[in-house]
């Protein structure tokens, strides 16, 4: 998940837990976003980034090595400072809990999880939330508000966070329900402030943060069983092969589809009241054609290689250079749509010149 989710999911379990120990509230929003460290694996490139993240610091032994990383940390922190109430059994508990939420969210999304890293490479996907899920910033966001924003300032900055979290909401080409929808839970998040008054007791915050968390794993089954429920609708058209299914952005009833075919995949939609519609025209994968496997072996496609999980290719001739398109059908069904897909050139020669 993005790593807005993943902040508000720690602020919530602070809400909750922060009187267990002094440091509670800083361990638990850390250990939230630890293994996404691998970030910085973007100032080697975007391709490098494919190959690099949700690996070395997502696998099994670095979530093992995390916790007693970051209680160490928070503990030496907290000793040098003279706290009182620094309890470090509590904060190793802690940090824990709230680590295992983060590969527990990557997994659930479409991008996936290398739960088994560096031991094997596989991927693993839950399709059950879009990687940028904005319900889960309302819910989770929600609570964080109720239950922090005692302040002018704290609200001015709620108020800020709602207002930015809000462009890709209201943007054009998104379902006008889910506008809507989005724009009553602001509303209603701010009535509820309204009446609550600004001061939450220690009991009232820990009752809101139960409730936007249980509220947050609600609408997770949620999904979880509507993503159920849309294999098994495709399944019964297209029984001899794999299908994808997948949430989209804002969307909780639409799935997006791809029948995988011999040669490439059948795009499509799933939802109720519309039942499946496959295209009758499959995108060809078209991965024998020789200046594919020129690209391919090129470095600066590595990590797009290791991450790809539908792989298809477009081959153009430009200006005497041949383009190999290479794209990912989970997001991005043509040259040039963005996120999913990076062009290597060849030359008259057919060898690699570079990405693009």
């Amino acid at each position: 998940m993005d790593p807005l989710c993943h902040t508000l999911v720690g602020t919530t379990l602070a809400a909750r837990f922060r009187e267990r120990s002094w440091g509670a509230a800083t361990t638990i929003v850390v250990a939230a976003n630890l293994p996404d460290v691998d970030v910085l694996a973007y100032a080697w490139g975007a391709d490098a980034a494919l190959g690099f993240r949700r690996g070395w610091t997502h696998g099994a032994p670095a979530l093992a090595v995390w916790p007693l990383v970051l209680t160490a940390v928070v503990t030496a922190w907290g000793r040098w400072r003279g706290a009182e109430r620094l309890r470090p059994g509590r904060l190793l508990g802690l940090a824990v809990a709230a680590l295992l939420t983060h590969p527990a969210l990557d997994w659930l999304n479409t991008y996936g999880m290398r739960w088994l890293y560096p031991f094997d490479e596989r991927w693993f996907y839950g399709d059950t939330l879009f990687i940028v899920d904005p319900w889960m910033w309302l819910i989770l966001g929600g609570a964080s508000f109720l239950a922090f924003s005692r302040s002018r300032r704290a609200v001015a900055a709620w108020t800020a966070l709602a207002a930015v979290t809000s462009v890709p909401v209201l943007a054009p080409g998104l379902p006008a329900g889910a506008r809507v929808a989005w724009v009553a839970g602001l509303a209603g998040l701010a009535l509820g402030r309204r009446l609550a008054g600004p001061a939450a007791s220690v009991a009232a915050r820990h009752r809101i943060a139960v409730a936007g968390l249980a509220a947050a794993l609600l609408y997770v089954g949620w999904m979880w069983g509507a993503h159920a429920l849309a294999v098994e609708r495709v399944d019964a058209v297209a029984p001899e092969g794999e299908v994808y299914v997948a949430p989209l952005p804002a969307d909780v009833l639409l799935r997006d589809v791809l029948v995988v075919t011999e040669d490439g995949y059948r795009p499509g939609r799933v939802g109720p009241g519309r039942g499946v519609e496959l295209r009758d025209a499959a995108i060809p994968r078209n991965a024998d054609d020789p200046r594919v496997a020129a690209a391919l072996a090129f470095p600066c496609v590595s990590g797009m290689v290791r991450w790809m999980r539908y792989p298809f290719f477009v081959v153009e001739e430009a200006g005497g250079e041949t383009l190999v398109h290479v794209l990912d059908a989970r997001y991005a069904r043509r040259p040039g749509a963005g996120f999913g897909g990076t062009t290597v050139v060849l030359g008259p020669d057919g060898r690699p010149r570079g990405c693009r």
